[in-house]
């Protein structure tokens, strides 16, 4: 049983490294190729998926940041027009985003991009 969780435990590690150094490739790769940050990359994902999405939930669904730091990312990439943002019918008070032409474009060769680069971690 020990063994088992000794050999559990360097798997975890190994797979924590890969995946921290795989975010690491990519935040690069998007940052010098793209000009985006790699949180843009997420966001983007996240709200593509869904057909309309609250602001509050695409912050709390990537559970990546506090909320401030959130909301200032969506700004920014607002202004950079690749989400659009309009009041929520059913909750004044809440704001619904959707992905433009534009950042659907940035979100597809963004995930080329990633595709590449777990490719080659997994040496394909």
């Amino acid at each position: 049983m020990a063994s088992s969780n000794a050999t559990n435990f360097q798997l975890s590690r190994m797979m924590g490294r890969i995946a921290s150094l795989q975010r690491t490739y990519l935040k690069l790769a998007l940052k010098e190729q793209l000009d985006i940050e790699v949180e843009w990359y997420f966001f983007l994902h996240a709200i593509e998926s869904k057909r309309s999405a609250r602001k509050t939930d695409i912050i709390s669904y990537n559970l990546l940041f506090g909320p401030t730091t959130g909301i200032d990312i969506l700004n920014r990439m607002i202004q950079a027009g690749l989400v659009t943002e309009a009041v929520d019918p059913a909750d004044k008070r809440a704001r619904l985003l959707g992905i433009t032409k534009e950042g659907k474009a940035i979100l597809r060769r963004a995930q080329r991009l990633a595709g590449r680069i777990a490719d080659s971690f997994l040496g394909r």
